[in-house]
């Protein structure tokens, strides 16, 4: 017959895969306001030290960067160590909707 100890332990061991079930589950989008290859200020270092450690976790995340430089193109979509980040421009403002339909995120 098993012990309390063993059957809350049980549980618990439930719990932990349920919860890591559901969070690989999860389809991130992280906004970069601004260029996320700046190193300059700490809003953007944070947000790419903060993807990194997603990337790391092998979480599904996307990126979306506000780049402030004209192009004839609304967006592009690039690579960044195995995960799609698109680099918005000045004319990609009204592309977002239809590019975050697309990529469809959970959070």
């Amino acid at each position: 017959m098993a012990s309390e100890v063993e059957i809350t332990a049980k549980k618990a061991n439930e719990i932990v895969e349920s919860v890591n079930i559901q969070i690989g589950m999860l389809k991130i989008l992280q906004i970069a306001n601004g260029d996320f290859f700046s190193t300059y200020g700490g809003g953007q270092v944070y947000v790419k030290n903060l993807v990194d450690a997603l990337i790391n976790q092998e979480l599904d995340i996307t990126v979306l960067s506000f780049v402030n430089k004209s192009s004839e193109i609304a967006f592009q979509k690039l690579d960044y160590k195995g995960i799609d980040l698109y680099e918005i421009y000045q004319k990609g403002e009204e592309a977002i909707k239809t590019l975050i339909q697309q990529i469809m995120p959970t959070v």
